[in-house]
This record gives structure tokens, sequence and C-alpha cells, in this order.
């Protein structure tokens, strides 16, 4: 199973790898990230948050006003496709497999007994699977889910 968890890893870093910028104008970037998840570039830092408008002077998120004359870069986060459901499936089958699996193997031993540590842990072998499994699904579905698009923003 670990084999798997790496390759899943692997892939999603693979999917986030940096993206190529588009340069825009400040004029037509105001409709392109409308309600979208940003990460602004300004001369303080990045800031994230949802893009409200911009205006000729600033750009509004729900949580920040940033001046237009700060901002260099815009990053337009969006997730899509179905990877994390299909994630959280197949990460719970193959945690509750898993999981049974060992706990079976653990159980099963007859020489020497299984001691009380050995019960204690095939149980959480067992009930833990199910839940490991999907979440570490649902994290490398959501890492191949998403979409960066860098916007490089140039003079009007």
């Amino acid at each position: 199973m670990g084999r798997w968890l790496v390759l899943g890893g692997t892939l999603a870093a693979f999917a986030n790898a940096a993206p190529a910028p588009v340069s825009m104008r400040w004029d037509d970037l105001g409709p392109m990230i409308r309600n979208q998840r940003v990460e602004v570039r300004s001369d303080t830092g990045w800031v994230k948050g949802r893009a409200v408008r911009t205006e000729p002077d600033r750009m509004i998120l729900e949580n920040a006003t940033i001046r237009r004359d700060r901002i260099s870069e815009v990053k337009v986060v969006q997730y899509s496709g179905e990877a994390r459901r299909l994630g959280k499936f197949l990460g719970g089958a193959v945690g509750l497999v898993g999981g049974l699996l060992g706990a079976l193997a653990i159980g099963l031993q007859e020489s020497p007994p299984p001691s009380m540590g050995e019960k204690a842990a095939a149980g959480a072998l067992a009930v833990g699977g199910l839940p490991g499994g999907m979440l570490a699904g649902y994290l490398i579905g959501r890492a191949l889910d998403r979409k960066v698009t860098l916007i490089r923003v140039i003079p009007n």
C-alpha cells in the first residue's frame, strides 16, 4: 500500500508543477478572476482570498483590498474534476482491505499467541485503515484536481 501512496504523491507533485505564466492587462483581469480563489503577489508578499472585483486603482478580495500599483502577479486557483471523490473511494477501499488484512495477520498468528499490545495494534489497523485510506486518497485527489493559472499583470 505504501508504494501506491508514493506513486499517488509523485503524480500529484507533477500535476502541480509550476504553471506557465500568462500576461494580461489590468482591464482584462477583472472578468477572469471574479469569484475565484486567488493568490495575489504584492510588494509585501502573497495575499490569499476570493476575488470580488477589480477597480481601476485596486483589487478587492473578500478579506483584503490591494492597490493596483502593488500587484505584480495573480494566481487563480481552481479545483475541478472527480479525483477527490474517486480518491476517497479507492483510498477507503485500499485502507479497509489493508487494515483488515493486517489485523488478520496479527490476530491469526499461532505461535507465540498475540500479546495484548499486538491485539491492540490489530484493532487499530482494522479501525484506522478505512479513514486513513480515505484521507490519503482525498489529499492525493485534491492535489490532482488543483489547477493554477499564473497571471503577470502588464500595463494597459
